[in-house]
């Protein structure tokens, strides 16, 4: 699609910032079991519309093989974050 796969955007380097902290959060012996689930979710929400996002930026360049292999990654993300939704329900 034009872009350099080897290149860093400074959106690739928020992200990177951004899932660095996930292990940390993960890790810390002062983390419960709920600020965990947490921290899973927040994940999965900023994946889930990454995943959306590229599957649109793929459809509107006609690009359906593509955007349907990304609709069903979007579809397997939204199982991720159900499940992760009733799991937070359940606390």
């Amino acid at each position: 699609m034009g872009g350099d796969p080897s290149c860093l955007t400074p959106s690739a380097d928020v992200s990177l910032m951004l899932w660095s902290g996930l292990p940390r959060v993960l890790l810390d012996p002062r983390t419960t079991v709920l600020h965990g689930i947490d921290a899973l979710l927040s994940a999965e929400l900023a994946d889930n519309e990454n995943w959306e996002r590229l599957e649109e930026m793929v459809d509107s360049r006609g690009l359906e093989g593509l955007a349907a292999q990304f609709a069903q990654a979007v579809e397997t993300e939204q199982g991720h974050l159900d499940r992760l939704r009733a799991l937070r329900r359940s606390f």
